[in-house]
Order: structure tokens, then sequence, then C-alpha cells
């Protein structure tokens, strides 16, 4: 299974030639004496050395690469894109994560995870004051007991006055009246099967099972936009003394068919409840504290501006938020998209930079 080729089948002296040798997947483990021999004018040398074969590895291993250097002004985003490729063993997950940023930047994966072959996006954002300079980040995968890196360079500019615009969607207001692209339900433990997409309350109830789904469908802003920040308002009914979180979703849910087994007709949650790595991601996004009843307005994270400006890029992504903590035992409750008051249903407001 073996086979042995010289660069140069022959020579004059003094002179040297390469010699390759190759194996296959079927050539025996063990060690080897091997002999070259040289032949001219009627004289005959030989030489000989070891050859070790040893069997092919089969721990999990993996290459990580970025897609190169990246350039932002101050207070602007750029994303790179990590690939992860499978060299040998059986694929297991790995998880990403980012060094060497400079003071005011964030870096956030989407997603934070993935078992190779694959591929995350990597989201960085900078604020107005981030120094100018050239950064060197590494981002560390790390799976099965194997960590690699790949570095690359980030280049921050200074960023000319920006002028930032506040447009906010909330069915029948805002923009226009014209809007409604706003969805809500939530999701009930106790009810697997029930849907509550027509109710004009939402629940979320850590311990009980209650969790709300919401999304602003059909929100625009121009091609090139920059999300500079984001807030979410929601009228509280029924207050809390916990505080519940704001995950992104994944799965493309409908209104009308979501329950606590399915995000739409035919389609299962990979975990009851939208519990699962492949229903929603696992970086908090925001939180929700409302002691008091009546509006209340969530600040979105630095994940939750990447989040957000995903949307503006991307808009097919935009599957929304999932607001849940089921270490909470005080129920939270907003009104819906079908509140009878328009004024009283969930907000989106959005402050951007023009491109």
């Amino acid at each position: 299974g073996a086979s042995a080729t010289f660069s140069s089948t022959a020579c004059t002296p003094t002179c040297s030639t390469g010699l390759s040798l190759s194996t296959s997947s079927s050539t025996p483990t063990g060690t080897y004496t091997l002999t070259v021999t040289g032949t001219g004018g009627g004289v005959t040398k030989t030489t000989s050395f070891s050859l070790t074969v040893t069997p092919v590895s089969t721990a999990f291993d993996f290459s990580l690469t970025n897609g190169g250097s990246k350039s932002v002004t101050q207070g602007a985003s750029v994303s790179n894109t990590l690939s992860a490729a499978l060299v040998s063993g059986t694929a297991q997950s790995v998880a990403f994560s980012a060094s060497g940023l400079p003071t005011g930047a964030s870096a956030v994966f989407s997603p934070t995870a993935c078992t190779p072959t694959c591929a995350t996006g990597l989201s960085l954002s900078t604020t107005a004051s981030t120094p100018t300079g050239t950064y060197t980040l590494t981002v560390t995968g790390t799976g099965g007991g194997v960590t690699k890196t790949t570095s690359f360079g980030l280049t921050v500019t200074a960023g000319g006055p920006t002028t930032t615009t506040t447009v906010s969607f909330q069915d029948g207001v805002l923009p226009t009246s014209a809007y409604a692209g706003t969805r809500d339900t939530y999701l009930d433990r106790s009810a697997p099967s029930m849907n509550y997409g027509g109710s004009t309350t939402v629940w979320v109830d850590g311990d009980d099972g209650k969790s709300a789904l919401l999304r602003w469908k059909s929100f625009t802003l121009p091609a090139g936009s920059t999300v500079k920040s984001a807030t979410i308002t929601l009228t509280v009914t029924d207050s809390t003394s916990g505080t519940y979180n704001l995950y992104a979703l994944k799965r493309d849910w409908w209104q009308d068919y979501a329950s606590w087994t399915s995000y739409g007709p035919g389609y299962s949650w990979e975990v009851p409840g939208a519990q699962g790595t492949s229903d929603r991601e696992a970086t908090v996004v925001g939180t929700v504290t409302a002691p008091a009843t009546g509006p209340v307005t969530i600040t979105l994270n630095a994940a939750g501006i990447a989040l957000v400006q995903s949307w503006v890029d991307s808009p097919s992504t935009n599957n929304g938020i999932i607001i849940d903590n089921p270490t909470v035992t005080d129920g939270l409750a907003f009104a819906s998209r079908e509140a009878s008051t328009a004024s009283n249903r969930p907000k989106l407001t959005v402050t951007y930079g023009a491109p």
C-alpha cells in the first residue's frame, strides 16, 4: 500500500534527489527499513533508513479560519465569518469566544456554538468613544478537549458627525396608523396545544411554564443603516417582582398556530416551549423588570442591538424574541397587539444612523 517517487530519477554526483513516500489507508502500521540503491558507471551503493507507519488519527480535531481583516468607523458595526472545519474524528460542538477587543467594543457570535464543519457570524460593535487604531482580535474555538485560535486585524477609524433618526413600530400607531406588523402570543405548558395568538393579554410565568413571543415584521430602515440603540415598550397589566430575560428566536413562528409544542402547522419545536438550541439563542439580549403596572421600557444590550442590526441587514432572519425565565415564580402580563387601546400595544423603537 506504499509507494516511492524520486523527484529526479537520476543525477550526476555531487548531487541530490528528493524521495516522496506515500501510504494508503490499508498500509500496515509498524516500522520498516527502507533501502535506496544508486547505480551508475558499474558502481552500486546503498543507504537505509527507517519508516514508521502510525494508525490514522480518530481523535476529534478541527481547524478554525476567519474572513480576514475588517475596518469600522467609531460607533458603527462590522461582521466577520468564522469557519470551523472537521479534520478528524467524530464531530463535537465547538463554542466561540473573542479577545483583544478595543475599549467600548463588543463581540456577539451567532450562533455561539456549532458542530464542524460549520460557520458562525461575528458581529463587532463599537461606540463613538472606541479609540481609533488597528487591533488584533483573536477568536478561540473550544470543543471536545481541543482548542483552536484564529486572528485578524480590526481597524477603527474616526467617525464624522452622525445624524441619527429614531423610529417606532406599534400596530395602528407608528410609524403610521397603517402599520400592522407586530406579532405576539404566549406558550403555556399546562395547555400544550393551545394557541393564544388572539388574546388581548400576553403572559410570562417562569415556574408555571408560560413564555411570550414577540416580533415586529415588515419594519424597514434605509439600506445600510447602523442601529445605535433599540428599546421595547410594553404596557404591563400584571406586575412582577422577578426579572425575565429576552432571547432571539430561531424559528419562523406563526402567531395563529404557535403553542407549547409547535411553532406552526405541522412544525414542532425542537424542545417544547421553544427551549431547544435550534429554537432560541442562548445569549440574553435584554431583561425586563416590572414592579408596577403601566408602560415599561426594555433597553436592549449590545447583543440586542446586534440582533436588530441583523434584522435590518437580512429581514428574513427576523424571528423576533422570546421572554422567559423558568426560575421566576411571579408572573408578568402585558397588553398584546390585540389590545383595544392602540397606544398600549407592544412597541419597538430603533435609533439608527443613516448610511
